[in-house]
């Protein structure tokens, strides 16, 4: 039954329970929280958010890539192609500058300035920034507002898995058009929509509560950035950003309810690994429902 008290905060239309689950990922508590889905762009969003939501991004939340890892250099890899085919078909790699909106640990920051880019970080985290600062010996801005940008240089912002954390998302893009008069915004959010999602439903990797306050299908998403009058250049998908997050999402059915210990568990868990990547990237490679929704927009 629909609740008519509560309204999608991206097309106001009504919304309704659609699942609860738990934070599989830090797992900081065995508590549930619940997602409420909108009847008209199917866009999910979390109601009742933790009083101490702050403290879900301690240091523990934020990656150190300090080794040789598959993840590290799948990241690498992505990084490089968004360089090359979501920037530089733009401009000049001398008149860019890039920044990155809640740059967590500095990484991206510290990948761009290898690939020769003048790129700079925001991060609102104290553990964020003081990671980036340890592990990268990378400065990362407090706020937007601390940035001073070269105005007559082509501007780029790298939204990465970011909105969806947002919990005002109408401030968080007005904030953003205060940067410059124009830019181009290159983004990725989870898909609520994507084949991982419809599979493995409250075990999703991507639902990551209570961290993941938004959960935007493909339409929500333009609905949203119509709205602030951003203009979609083109989509592009990182297919292979998240090769393993269908082992992740099969890995929190295995560890239900809500975190098991079991060794044989984990072990057996682990041996999906090479048959859930390649079937993750086969089936992202032809699906019209993928795990991430890729962007580029531009405010002039």
């Amino acid at each position: 039954m629909i609740n008519r008290e509560i309204f999608c905060p991206i097309c106001d239309s009504p919304a309704e329970f659609f699942m609860s689950t738990f934070d599989f990922r830090l797992q900081s508590s065995k508590e549930k929280y619940s997602i409420n889905k909108c009847t008209t762009c199917g866009h999910g969003f979390l109601t009742d958010l933790p009083a101490n939501i702050e403290e879900q991004y301690t240091e523990n939340f934020y990656t150190k890539i300090n080794s040789i890892s598959i993840s590290n250099i799948i990241q690498k890899i992505n990084r490089y192609f968004l360089l090359k085919r979501r920037i530089l078909q733009f401009s000049d790699q001398k008149e860019i500058q890039i920044i990155d909106i809640g740059a967590g640990d500095g990484s991206f920051v510290r990948d761009m300035r290898t690939f020769g880019m003048n790129v700079y970080g925001v991060e609102p985290s104290k553990d964020g920034r003081k990671a980036a600062l340890d592990y990268y010996k990378v400065e990362l801005k407090k706020t937007i507002k601390d940035l001073r940008v070269d105005s007559d240089k082509s501007i780029f912002i790298n939204l990465s898995h970011v909105l969806e954390h947002i919990q005002d998302l109408d401030n968080f893009l007005s904030e953003l058009k205060t940067i410059n008069k124009s830019f181009k915004l290159v983004m990725e959010v989870p898909n609520f929509s994507s084949w991982e999602s419809r599979i493995f439903k409250d075990k999703y990797v991507h639902l990551d509560l209570p961290r993941h306050i938004h959960h935007f299908t493909n339409r929500s998403l333009d609905i949203l950035m119509h709205k602030h009058n951003f203009n979609k250049i083109c989509e592009e998908y990182s297919i292979i950003q998240f090769p393993l997050s269908g082992y992740v999402s099969l890995k929190n059915s295995f560890n239900f309810p809500p975190y098991n210990s079991n060794n044989f568990i984990k072990f057996l868990s682990f041996l999906f690994i090479p048959v859930i990547g390649i079937s993750s990237l086969v089936i992202n490679s032809f699906s019209k429902n993928k795990t991430c929704i890729g962007r580029t927009y531009s405010i002039e």
